[in-house]
């Protein structure tokens, strides 16, 4: 596809270079003091400390956080002021956010977390009783506070190594004990790092490479989008007036008394937190929806999915590609399929064919691609029901439980065996259970509101699916060891991406996949209001070009919007030409978009979340040949030059 592209190589260039002067002079002057080398990252212990104050929330545990301590994950933090932020959060206590502090000025543009973001965030989420936890390695904590094998021998896993959840939970809960006294002390005796030198700690110290690399990115990227609009209520022309004149008027302006407008804010979100919301036509499985799909998978009749509701959503974790928000009706049969391997049982399967669901979901393809073995069974969630109020409700006592099920053990534990045992096809009074279930009518119309099935609201669909994005997010930015994980939630790499596609490009012109064979084709998702991780991308890709030269000729680079609603033909065309010459930008319908991303194994999310308009996704760059088939895809945070000679190899016909 030939076309006059918007902007030159050249044009892009001089831009930069006026810029990067202005701001160069900027930096050589002394104004902006705060430099990258000034901070170092955090040790494993200090993450720890975060983790344990939000769980336990104990501030003081903050306290002992290096101040010089900076987060590079995503947008530049002070971890000590990201610990306070969710022992707030956590503790639903706004009075924590006082302790927040903004990283200082020159460090990065991107100042997302104030005393005012966090007390904000803490009324939107009054209501809330999530637990926002952030991971760490709880094994470096447990060592640190000296407690030997003897002392945690209950509480040790099968590779002899304790679990800090289980043992925080047991020393944090026996207040008044020795236990928990020796708990306390032992934390309060851990290290205080917010008086380390440089000297004691110059390994974990950024480097002078680590800030070129930094600066470059505020340079080209950061500034330009700020100054463009797009970074949000800190990153605006009045902050970069503030910015070229010194850090002490900038802080000046971040510690200015809150105004009306603000005020007012935080009046919406209270009243919208108030509001009702519009029910979503889904509900949450109840007692007897969950009954029945334990008993349909161990006894293997379908007939008791069927007694499942329609309308009931499967919300859970699973393996890829994301089968976390389901018809609980068709996880039943699929899993009966699965367990069976009868491949019949697919063709009712279903998934919910909505435009505000995510786009994939079970299909009678996929179910049979599992019952082949060619795709890994999704069904690893066990949904065990309150066994007690079912069986009281088709008849039996407390008196029917055999005494070897029920004896030592506590009540809500013997009925679940219980249940378990009339499964059991051995049983005498197996078949007599079995018609006393059939009995009961279908969608549990006979439990009472206590046993659950509590209606979802759109505000609930859209945290849920928010939430699984921001999983997928972090999965496909974390890869190790071939795998692509986050806090326990595996990703599998995309594979074999590629497929048609309708959309518009930035000259407002239609465009398929088709119109971009015989070039092989580097695609990429993501939006332009992104503070970060895009135009990270996008700048690796354009400079692994232009470090290719000529063969660079044989690629063309796509960039795809998740965001239609802001991202028009011409939002687009004035945000492509920051990078790469060639680049085009391609958007369209919601629905187009969807398609696109679903084919190439990409994740976003666009909605409405707690009052604001959020957009996340997966950050994979996707190579196809000029045959439109997939060659490879290639992890975010690759280096240019990694980017450049596997793109050389491949063109070159070496790999």
């Amino acid at each position: 596809m030939t076309k006059t592209r918007f902007g030159g190589r050249f044009g892009w260039r001089s831009a930069l270079v006026g810029i990067g002067s202005a701001i160069l002079a900027m930096f050589i002057t002394g104004t902006a003091t705060a430099g990258l080398q000034e901070f170092r990252q955090p040790n494993a212990l200090e993450k720890a400390y975060f983790g344990i104050a939000a769980d336990l929330r104990l501030p003081e545990l903050c306290a002992k956080i290096s101040g010089d301590a900076l987060n590079r994950v995503r947008k530049p933090t002070l971890v000590r002021s990201q610990c306070y932020y969710y022992v707030a959060l956590n503790t639903r206590d706004t009075s924590h956010c006082t302790s927040v502090e903004p990283i200082p000025v020159g460090v990065g543009v991107m100042n997302w977390l104030t005393p005012e973001r966090c007390e904000l965030q803490v009324i939107r989420l009054q209501a809330s009783d999530k637990p926002y936890l952030p991971s760490f390695d709880f094994r470096v904590v447990i060592d640190a506070m000296g407690y030997t094998a003897t002392e945690l021998d209950p509480w040790l896993n099968t590779d002899g190594r304790a679990d800090w959840k289980s043992v925080s939970k047991a020393f944090a809960s026996s207040e008044g004990t020795d236990r928990h006294r020796d708990f306390l002390r032992r934390l309060a005796a851990l290290p205080d790092f917010n008086k380390v030198s440089r000297a004691e700690d110059q390994v974990l110290f950024y480097t002078k490479q680590q800030e070129d690399r930094e600066f470059y990115w505020v340079l080209n990227h950061g500034m330009r989008l700020c100054l463009a609009g797009h970074g949000g209520p800190n990153c605006n022309e009045e902050t970069y007036r503030l910015f070229r004149k010194g850090e002490a008027d900038y802080k000046r302006y971040l510690a200015r008394p809150r105004n009306a407008a603000e005020e007012a804010v935080k009046a919406t979100v209270r009243e919208e937190a108030a509001a009702p919301s519009e029910s979503s036509g889904l509900r949450e499985p109840s007692t007897a929806d969950s009954a029945y799909y334990d008993l349909a998978v161990k006894t293997r009749e379908a007939d008791f999915c069927g007694k499942i509701g329609q309308d009931v959503a499967a919300v859970g974790w699973s393996v890829d590609p994301g089968l976390v928000f389901m018809p609980l009706r068709s996880v039943c049969l699929s899993a009966l399929a699965v367990g069976s391997l009868d491949s019949a049982l697919c063709r009712d399967v279903r998934s919910f064919d909505r435009p505000d669901i995510d786009g994939d979901g079970l299909s009678p393809a996929f179910c049979q691609r599992m019952v082949s073995g060619k795709e890994t069974a999704v069904h690893k969630l066990t949904m065990r029901p309150q066994w007690r109020s079912i069986l009281e409700r088709i008849g039996y006592r407390e008196s029917d439980i055999p005494p070897k099920i029920s004896e030592g053990r506590e009540s809500d534990l013997s009925w679940l065996l219980f249940a378990d045992a009339l499964m059991d096809p051995q049983n005498p009074d197996h078949e007599a259970f079995l018609d006393r279930m059939r009995d009961v009518p279908d969608q549990g119309e006979t439990m009472s509101p206590d046993d659950g099935g509590r209606t979802l609201s759109v505000v609930d669909v859209q945290k849920l699916l928010y939430q699984f994005t921001v999983v997928r997010f972090h999965c496909s930015l974390n890869q190790s060891a071939g795998k692509y994980a986050f806090q326990g939630y595996t990703l599998k790499a995309p594979t074999d991406f590629s497929g048609a596609f309708k959309l518009i490009d930035h000259h407002g012109d239609p465009v398929t996949d088709r119109d971009f064979r015989g070039k092989y084709l580097m695609v990429y998702f993501g939006y332009t209001y992104c503070p970060d991780v895009c135009p990270t991308s996008l700048w690796t890709i354009a400079e692994a070009l232009n470090k290719i030269g000529p063969l660079a000729d044989q690629i063309q680079p796509v960039f795809i919007s998740v965001d239609p609603e802001r991202d028009t033909p011409e939002q687009l065309a004035s945000y492509v030409e920051l990078y790469h010459p060639s680049l085009i930008g391609l958007t369209g319908t919601a629905e187009a978009i969807r398609k696109a991303a679903k084919a190439y194994q990409a994740y976003y999310f666009v909605g409405q979340v707690d009052g604001e308009y959020v957009v996340d996704h997966t950050s994979w760059t996707y190579l196809l040949g000029p045959d439109g088939k997939a060659i490879t895809h290639f992890d975010h945070g690759i280096e240019v030059d990694d980017l450049a000679g596997r793109l050389t190899d491949i063109l070159r016909g070496k790999s």
